[in-house]
């Protein structure tokens, strides 16, 4: 019921152009919005090499940060299991948000594409992913790799956001199905992964 309420909301304030108005803080919250749709509460798939999962945040990513969420001395199933939504949310904020440089983007929309893919593919492939769409758009190519600097940064502002991001969206599904192709196992998450990239 939260979750349709706050969809309802997002969509409220993207059809009426109010979230163009939002402060830097408003967006961020916003953006939280649209990827709790799409990151659920603990799970543990087998074919998720993230291991436990809880609000999108897994447990490979805190080993890998050495993030002991819960103060016990050891990193484990125990710290994603007793992850609160606030918890996860300051997760996001610190280490996708801040860390990317998301309100270097002048669009908000923009930047809660941005935001979510960074979530759910990884910093790097996010800024490919990007990049890609900047190449399906412009005459001009440009290197495509992990990283989204100033330069890259200043050709998405100066693109139409929605063309930019119908060129996102295509691009970060076909990322989608060539993952697929390669591990066959991953096909389980074949429709929400394209659900995620179209929205």
């Amino acid at each position: 019921m939260k979750i349709r309420y706050g969809l309802s909301i997002l969509l409220l304030l993207i059809s009426t152009g109010c979230y163009h108005d939002l402060d830097a803080q408003s967006v961020f919250d916003q953006a939280m919005k649209v990827v709790f749709l799409h990151e659920g509460g603990l799970v543990n798939h087998k074919a998720d090499r993230g291991q436990s999962t809880n609000f999108g945040i897994s447990l490979r990513f805190i080993q890998l940060g050495k993030l002991d969420l819960n103060g016990d001395g050891v990193i484990d199933s125990k710290d994603i299991i007793e992850l609160t939504k606030i918890g996860a949310t300051k997760l996001y904020y610190q280490h996708f948000w801040k860390r990317h440089g998301i309100e270097r983007f002048v669009d908000p929309l923009v930047q809660t594409k941005l935001f979510d893919t960074m979530i759910n593919t990884g910093g790097s492939r996010a800024a490919r992913i990007a990049k890609k769409a900047i190449n399906r758009l412009s005459k001009e190519q440009i290197p495509v790799n992990g990283v989204l600097g100033d330069s890259t940064v200043a050709l998405i502002n100066q693109l139409y956001p929605n063309k930019f991001l119908g060129a996102f969206r295509t691009e970060q599904a076909d990322f989608y199905k060539a993952l697929i192709q390669q591990t066959p196992s991953y096909s389980v998450f074949r429709h929400g992964w394209l659900k995620r990239a179209a929205s």
